[in-house]
């Protein structure tokens, strides 16, 4: 990227230009180069992802000149639903701004483009924080399986539910914060950058980034659900709810395993200040 304009390297430029051309000739109405090449953020060996407006099917990976490319079909009607839905804003908006157009015969790219660009969070304020809502009382579960597993000595069962509360609640509280984060390479780093110490201490170790012990990684997980609902609590507003909500933060606060002391300065873990 220089001076804010991103450049895309000539064989990767040429890939999606030619497989545009064929998602054209297939009745794509317009075709858009999106992800990291359009942010010009590629990892190594990073796939060439590519948007098809009109019918098509779904998802597709295919090769072509020697990349892996992946082609997302959505119709305009669907991206413009997407810009409503509380699950998918986060990454369609900033995918949409940042897209490359290849292909656009009709126009009907370069309008979504302009309907992204003039997208505000305050259309759809009030699902997301229902959302978010929601989502610590159903997670609420995956507390009480990796808890039970834990006590259990079932380390498999335990690692797949810790696995599953580190990789879906960032996704939820990045809703809750309002972060348009796009891809979800940028996710975890700029959400720890967000959130500050507790949280990216406790998402490393629960993702395995952070070195530590089996039980530790585990606890970390659920030191990331007290945190979740520590942000969103005031949002919750049904008792019954509010109810499974705070019997699973007290069986997360008893869980089992080593607990680490802060050092001098730290702030206190919720695991040990519920």
């Amino acid at each position: 990227m220089a001076d804010g304009v991103v450049v895309v390297p000539e064989r990767v430029l040429a890939a999606a230009q030619a497989e545009a051309e064929a998602l054209g000739a297939a009745g794509a109405r317009a075709v858009l180069l999106t992800g990291s090449y359009a942010t010009g953020t590629p990892l190594p060996h990073a796939d060439i992802d590519l948007l098809a407006v009109g019918e098509g099917s779904h998802y597709r990976l295919s090769r072509r000149d020697g990349f892996l490319v992946a082609t997302s079909w959505r119709t305009g009607e669907q991206v413009r639903a997407a810009f409503e839905e509380p699950t998918e804003v986060c990454t369609v908006v900033p995918g949409w701004r940042s897209a490359i157009v290849l292909n656009d015969r009709e126009g009907i790219a370069a309008q979504l483009k302009r309907d992204a660009e003039v997208w505000t969070w305050d259309r759809i304020a009030a699902a997301c924080d229902r959302h978010v809502a929601h989502q610590a009382w159903g997670y609420a579960e995956e507390v009480h399986k990796l808890v039970g597993a834990l006590e259990a000595g079932l380390p498999t069962v335990a690692a797949v539910q810790r696995s599953i509360i580190a990789l879906r609640l960032p996704l939820l509280l990045a809703l809750h914060r309002r972060l348009l984060y796009g891809s979800e390479n940028r996710l975890w780093d700029l959400l720890a950058e967000r959130e500050g110490e507790l949280w990216a201490t406790a998402q490393g170790r629960a993702l395995g980034a952070i070195p530590c012990t089996f039980e530790e990684g585990c606890r970390a997980g659920l030191e990331l659900y007290l945190l979740y609902v520590e942000a969103v609590r005031p949002l919750v507003t049904g008792s019954d709810e509010l109810a499974v909500i705070d019997g699973a933060c007290e069986l997360a606060a008893m869980a089992p395993g080593p607990t680490q002391q802060p050092e001098l300065g730290q702030a206190q873990s919720p695991l040990r200040d519920f």
